[in-house]
């Protein structure tokens, strides 16, 4: 729904709630060894999660409503734009420009476009699945992403295993956890266990998406599996990536933090002995297909990163864009008092200002 003026702001506000009281519930995640329990407002999560709220503040702003909603082709019903699938030229453009959006207003990755792109690789790919197999997994796939659309999830595509020795298939490894695989099948679904690594904001997923990681040989079927699960589905555990510096963020203090209010994260995810219901299975050993979703999924993520990490330069290097044009040459509303921009209504800090403790250090940008 797009809204205006107060409504919009309270609108936005709800959406943002919303989003971040079940991005946490029930999970079990580990930071530093150490199992957390208020994932929400851990200093090294936090800044990941006000990322990812903004992927809900923005569309419930009506000067950006074109680029963040869209129509869904299953419903017929307004729907963010991060559960769609692509239609035609003039929606990729309009993925690219919100992209570039995000990048500018946050300075970071905001962890909804690997969801975004595997569901437009797995739709094309369990539709040619189902025309030469005689499968459902198309059926299954689209009632799935209605799901997603009406509750406007989160869900982390998860693609990356652990590979182990790489001059080895899969099913030669001498551990067969290194990559995800298929353990048991159940009259009522399948039992999958295994691991993937730098998982995007998989911490504040709803969903995850699991894919195969590369092209895969008879013998590898049963590592030919893809299918979605709830986040805190049983089995599932994740642990947080390192990163440089992060320490930083537990200390007190504004100087050498980098990006307090935004950020990113990754992480791994163990599957272990994970129970995944049929419908929730878009491919069980069809291993034919597996380096085909992998390239459609590459396509589609190689285009992303023309749009995000385009709006994330900009942002931190102050330049304007015609397209879409930021609120401020920083790409976040400021309050920084030698701001040549002035203060706005939004009572924040521009990502500049806030790491370089309110001095611009650059003269503004012409428009490029």
């Amino acid at each position: 729904m797009r809204t205006r003026g107060k409504e919009g702001r309270d609108a936005a506000d709800d959406q943002r709630r919303l989003y971040r009281k079940p991005a946490s519930i029930r999970k079990r995640v580990f930071i530093m060894g150490q199992e957390v329990e208020n994932l929400v407002d851990h200093p090294l999560v936090r800044p990941s999660l006000n990322a990812c709220a903004m992927t809900y503040e923005l569309a419930q702003q009506p000067e950006y409503a074109d680029w963040m909603l869209t129509t869904s082709n299953l419903t017929g019903q307004t729907v963010n734009r991060f559960t769609h699938l692509h239609q035609n030229a003039a929606d990729l453009v309009a993925k690219v420009k919100m992209l570039r959006l995000l990048g500018q207003k946050t300075g970071c990755c905001f962890q909804r476009c690997v969801g975004m792109d595997a569901f437009n690789a797995m739709d094309s790919v369990t539709y040619e699945m189902d025309r030469a197999l005689g499968t459902e997994y198309h059926t299954r796939f689209r009632r799935y992403l209605q799901h997603v659309q009406e509750h406007d999830l989160v869900v982390d595509g998860a693609m990356t295993d652990p590979k182990g020795d790489r001059r080895l298939a899969p099913s030669q490894q001498a551990d067969p956890d290194l990559f995800v695989h298929v353990v048991e099948k159940k009259p009522d679904g399948i039992m999958v266990r295994g691991a993937k690594l730098h998982q995007t904001g998989a911490l504040n997923s709803h969903e995850i998406m699991v894919m195969p990681t590369q092209t895969l040989s008879e013998k590898d079927q049963d590592y030919a599996v893809a299918f979605a699960v709830p986040a805190d589905a049983p089995g599932i555990l994740m642990i947080y990536g390192r990163q440089p510096s992060d320490t930083r963020k537990l200390e007190s203090g504004q100087l050498d933090v980098g990006n307090r209010e935004f950020g990113g994260h990754e992480a791994v995810i163990v599957l272990d002995n994970v129970f995944v219901p049929w419908e929730r299975v878009f491919m069980a050993g069809e291993y034919a297909f597996s380096g085909l979703l992998v390239e459609r999924f590459a396509g589609y993520h190689r285009q992303s990163y023309g749009g995000c990490k385009v709006g994330v330069v900009m942002c931190w290097s102050g330049q304007r864009s015609r397209w879409p044009v930021p609120r401020h040459r920083h790409g976040l509303a400021c309050q920084g008092q030698d701001c040549r921009d002035g203060p706005s209504q939004r009572n924040t800090v521009c990502v500049r200002h806030r790491v370089l403790g309110g001095r611009p250090n650059r003269q503004p940008q012409a428009p490029i």
